[in-house]
């Protein structure tokens, strides 16, 4: 198959390029080798996700459960937005935002980065040491525009000092969403994806811990949904929910098609 099907809603993937295949298990192995920018008849294998399914947010977390086993310079994990080229160019110089495990050639950093087309420039970076080739890490990274805040996870822990979220996602246009492909004339990811999330919204610290507890077999739906305890304390209404929910409550002050919802930590 083609297909890297969307579990919880419609946004299938289309596997592209030379390579990819599944295992035995359902992961999707790419092969790497070769450059972003290389012909459509023999660029390695990547993942195409549908255009606009990160623009369409103001918060977001994004979960792999991904390996690799060798370094490729600036390889992606996933890079979504668009280079100066457009729709299906890796020229490099657009918008967008990404993850790699390979800032040099020999491995180097693993950085998230998102580049604003207002200023040109990448004004959210994270940086950390690289995780060792060959074992399957659970990579997040929490992307809270409302809070100005972003925060990567690995293993279910942060990692390093977290940064702001300056870019708003609307802003991107991501026409090019991709897995294991850079907008960027980098090298194409060599490694194997067990899972891949888009969340709508920030997870907290133990939302992202239950996840990783989890595991990459287990999705949320509906039917887990946690229960909401409401009580009244000194004239105000409360609502408590489980800490270690993958759910977020979120509230707004005005209804309506404009309005703005933020999530509830506290």
């Amino acid at each position: 198959s083609t297909t890297v099907k969307d579990s919880m809603g419609s946004a299938d993937g289309v596997i592209k390029g030379l390579g990819a295949d599944f295992d035995g298990a359902g992961k999707l192995v790419l092969p790497g080798g070769g450059a972003s920018n290389a012909a459509d008849d023999v660029i390695a294998g990547y993942v195409d996700l549908p255009n606009g399914i990160i623009s369409s947010l103001v918060n977001a977390s994004f979960e792999a459960w991904v390996s690799w086993e060798s370094a490729a310079h600036w390889a992606r994990v996933f890079d979504f937005g668009t280079s100066a080229g457009g729709e299906n160019v890796a020229d490099g110089s657009g918008d967008y935002l990404f993850l790699t495990p390979f800032t040099a050639a020999d491995g180097g950093d693993l950085r998230f980065a998102v580049r604003d087309p207002r200023t040109a420039s990448e004004l959210t970076v994270l940086n950390t040491p690289t995780p060792a080739p060959g074992s399957e890490h659970h990579l997040v990274v929490t992307y809270d525009y409302t809070g100005n805040q972003t925060v990567m996870y690995i293993n279910g822990a942060p990692v390093v000092p977290s940064a702001v979220a300056a870019t708003p996602l609307n802003l991107i246009h991501d026409v090019n969403n991709w897995l294991g492909r850079s907008q960027w004339p980098d090298s194409m990811f060599p490694g194997t994806y067990n899972e891949f999330r888009i969340w709508e919204g920030a997870l907290t610290a133990d939302q992202v811990a239950a996840c990783y507890a989890a595991g990459p077999d287990t999705l949320p739906s509906v039917e887990t949904q946690p229960t909401l305890a409401v009580s009244t304390a000194a004239g105000s209404v409360v609502i408590a929910w489980p800490a270690t929910s993958t759910f977020l409550l979120e509230s707004t002050t005005a209804y309506g098609p404009a309005a703005t919802w933020s999530a509830n930590r506290s």
